[in-house]
């Protein structure tokens, strides 16, 4: 758990070593999967549990298997009055790693409501939407439905957490990473965005 959320420059990476107490102990350095082409590993869960390598061969289908992503919130943060010449190398150097980690993200995030049947997710963008299907007889792409596919990630702006009722909370202090003085709020806007936005619906199918 440390080595999967050694978020760079929040927090070090983690040395794991295995094989201890053998003759030839070996040690990966991990750091958080963020900096990957997989900041949202949805796909990737879906991929482990059926692709022939990992032998664990789980059937697919919207009835047999479902996909919980579950993100940390978004904030938009929309740049209006930028200027081309302000496009500096320090300038991309302090923004491209974020909009790409972002741009994985709600990348994987549209594949996986491609491929699954979405049953909740809000918008991603104005031009693909929801994607979200209820009817089982619907289909939003040409293909065969993979999984059922849920998508919860709170919009952490001011605007988001003024919607949820919580005008207290100051968005800034909620956003970062390390913001270990303000968990208490952080729990809040958990809890009201769950209370607002799951429904045992959802889970339709898959509870015994």
């Amino acid at each position: 758990m440390r080595a999967s959320t050694a978020a760079p420059k929040y927090f070090p990476p983690e040395v794991v070593t295995l094989g201890k107490d053998t003759a030839n102990p070996y040690s990966f350095i991990f750091v958080d999967s963020g900096v990957t082409t997989y900041n949202n590993p949805a796909f990737l869960a879906f991929q482990m549990a059926t692709a022939k390598p990992y032998h664990i061969n789980w059937p697919t289908g919207p009835d047999n298997m479902l996909i919980v992503s579950v993100g940390t919130g978004t904030a938009a943060k929309a740049r209006a009055d930028l200027q081309a010449n302000e496009l500096t190398l320090i300038d991309n150097a302090k923004n491209i790693p974020g909009a790409l980690m972002n741009a994985a993200s709600a990348g994987w995030d549209m594949t996986c409501r491609i491929l699954g049947r979405c049953r909740y997710g809000t918008p991603i963008d104005r031009e693909f939407g929801d994607m979200v299907v209820l009817d089982k007889d619907d289909s939003n792409w040409t293909g065969p439905k993979q999984f059922t596919y849920l998508r919860y990630d709170p919009d952490v702006t001011q605007a988001g957490i003024n919607a949820l009722g919580l005008n207290d909370i100051v968005a800034g202090t909620v956003q970062v990473l390390d913001s270990v003085e303000y968990i208490p709020a952080i729990q809040r806007l958990g809890k009201a965005y769950a209370t607002e936005h799951f429904k045992l619906q959802h889970l339709e199918g898959f509870l015994s």
